[in-house]
Parts: C-alpha cells; sequence; structure tokens
C-alpha cells in the first residue's frame, strides 16, 4: 500500500472539543494533523469532530455504546450522508486522554504520539473500516499513516504528557 497525499489543502472545519482542565488542548494542531492524516488517506470531508474526555466519560459512552462497562481509548461514531447544507461531516472521535496517557507510558512513547495513533485509528474507523471485517488492512493504513507523519515531521499533537497525571 503506497499512500499517495493529495495536494490540495482541505478547507475543513474539526470542531475540538474538552471538558478537561489538563492537558490544555490545541485545536489548531488537532486540526491541522487531522486534515493531514485525511490527506494522507485522500479524503474529502468537510467536518469532523474530535471530543477529549476523562476516563469516567469515557467509561460512560462505553457503557453506553458497546455495553462495555469500562473505559477504552478512542471510540468512533460514524455519520452518513451530507448535513442539511450538503457537506460531509465523518462524524464524531472520542479520546480518554487518561486512558491514551497510560498507554503511552506502557508503550514508551509520548502522550503527543498516542494522541496521533489514536486520531488516525479514530478517523479510519470513520471511513467504514472495522476490526472484524478489515483487520489487517486497517492496521496497515494505520502504520502507513503513522510513518508519513512521522517522516513530514507535522505539528505536534499539542499535549503535555506530565499535564495528565492526578486529572479526574
Amino acid at each position: 500500500m503506497n499512500l499517495r497525499p493529495s495536494r490540495r489543502r482541505l478547507a475543513m472545519e474539526v470542531l475540538v472539543k474538552s471538558n478537561l482542565q489538563k492537558p490544555r488542548i490545541a485545536p489548531n494542531k488537532i486540526k491541522g494533523l487531522s486534515e493531514r492524516i485525511l490527506q494522507l488517506l485522500n479524503v474529502q470531508a468537510d467536518e469532523v469532530s474530535v471530543i477529549f474526555v476523562s476516563d469516567e466519560e469515557m467509561k460512560y459512552y462505553n457503557q453506553t455504546f458497546r455495553s462495555v462497562p469500562e473505559p477504552t481509548d478512542v471510540l468512533s461514531f460514524p455519520l452518513e450522508g451530507l448535513t442539511p447544507e450538503g457537506k460531509r461531516n465523518l462524524g464524531d472521535i472520542i479520546i480518554s486522554l487518561e486512558t491514551a496517557s497510560r498507554q503511552a507510558e506502557e508503550l514508551g512513547h509520548s502522550l503527543e504520539r498516542e494522541v496521533k495513533i489514536l486520531l488516525i485509528h479514530g478517523l479510519i474507523h470513520l471511513l467504514g473500516y472495522d476490526h472484524t471485517t478489515n483487520q489487517g488492512e486497517m492496521e496497515a493504513k494505520e502504520r502507513e499513516v503513522l510513518r508519513s507523519l512521522e517522516k513530514d515531521s507535522q505539528p505536534s499533537s499539542g499535549f503535555n504528557k506530565s499535564e495528565v497525571k492526578g486529572q479526574g
């Protein structure tokens, strides 16, 4: 698989939301990262939402939508079709920064890298890929996009790992 990024700059609205005190979210960096990932995947879209939550909130979403009574790292909620304004909204991605921080520590890399991985994973889910029918293809796409991002030295995701600890 060889990614050939579109040369056009996407004019996309990335809605970034967080109720967390720390770490502070840099919406413009999340927007740039999301746009770059979609550019690498050659996907045109008008909107996507990225929501950062605590483990407690993530546990609620995971229980409500997947009947799993524990937090997870990322959930994706794809939208199909166009908005009434004729825009293509890919859907919503919810990321638990507490889980992301723990995973980054366990894997020995930065929170910034973990957020990139989760954002890639979430966006690929919004494009219709899932673990049961597209496992190998999905993982290959994730690895290739991450490699391209790291080669690009795209803007950081704007998280300070030390700010996440002790949050509640």
